[in-house]
């Protein structure tokens, strides 16, 4: 058994010299066992006061139990910070200050020292933690943003590139200039320029030029646009398929109706 495990093992039985050893030996007072029971947590199920008393003098506290955010993947708070376990109650990752909460396609944002990263479901840092901030992953990409040259914040997507016949995987990224960029949905994100909203394609180019006053992501070919108060729906291109003359709710009836996505925001 490793350290971790004689910790609990000594709170169950209530050997306190063992539990003694084991935080000398750098045994985590947090570790949990496949039950998400921590030590404090067996010394108060077996009544163990000697050792209940011990543990908080070390620090202690009743910690909330894991949320499963994906299978055998689990969220836990620790005294202000985050750590993803396995479902033997394994803490798998660093301690994080947060983390999004959902894996999307397979990536989950996680926060460090004010920076954005993403972690796999393993709880590995695949992405370092460098980013201002960080939207979730779909088809394949995420927008970021980060400070440029110190001063000016940039935006832009990132994306993994994985070589299974080599074995590597690398991250790469594509700038977008002046522009603040939203999710990625069919192949276009929503960008910022300049107080209006356009659309690029995956590899940051502009297909709809920004101005637009809102915009709502594409779905199924579509994307309601606003623009002085009235709104319409564009497809893919630009090209508009219902003209700007409508409010909110009434086109998104005509774009559930036309695509048949009747869950669009």
């Amino acid at each position: 058994m490793g350290v971790n495990e004689d910790l609990i093992e000594s709170a169950k039985k209530g050997d306190l010299e063992g539990v003694k050893n084991a935080l000398e030996n750098g045994a985590d007072i947090y570790a949990q066992d496949e039950n998400f029971l921590t030590a404090l947590d067996w010394a108060k199920r077996k009544y163990r006061p000697e050792i209940i008393e011990f543990l908080k003098k070390r620090g202690a506290k009743e910690i909330p139990r894991p949320k499963k955010v994906a299978e055998g993947i689990f969220i836990q708070e620790v005294n202000g910070k985050y750590r993803i376990l396995d479902n033997r109650g394994k803490a798998v990752s660093p301690d994080f200050d947060f983390i999004a909460g959902n894996f999307t396609e397979g990536l989950m944002a996680v926060e460090k020292d004010g920076k954005w990263g993403f972690i796999n479901e393993s709880g590995k840092l695949v992405i370092d933690a460098k980013y201002d901030e960080a939207r979730d992953f779909h088809e394949g990409l995420a927008a970021v943003s980060w400070t440029d040259e110190g001063v000016k914040p940039a935006y832009g997507l990132v994306w993994i590139k994985t070589d299974d016949k080599h074995g590597y995987t690398s991250v790469n990224k594509v700038a977008i200039p002046q522009k603040k960029v939203k999710y990625v949905f069919e192949t276009r994100a929503a960008v910022k320029l300049d107080g209006k909203w356009g659309f690029i394609d995956e590899n940051g180019k502009m297909i709809i030029d920004a101005k637009y006053d809102e915009v709502r992501d594409f779905r199924e070919g579509l994307a309601a646009v606003k623009l002085d108060g009235k709104w319409g729906a564009i497809d893919m291109n630009g090209k508009v398929k219902f003209h700007l003359k409508y409010n909110y709710d009434e086109i998104m009836n005509h774009i559930r109706c036309y695509t048949g996505w009747f869950t669009y925001y």
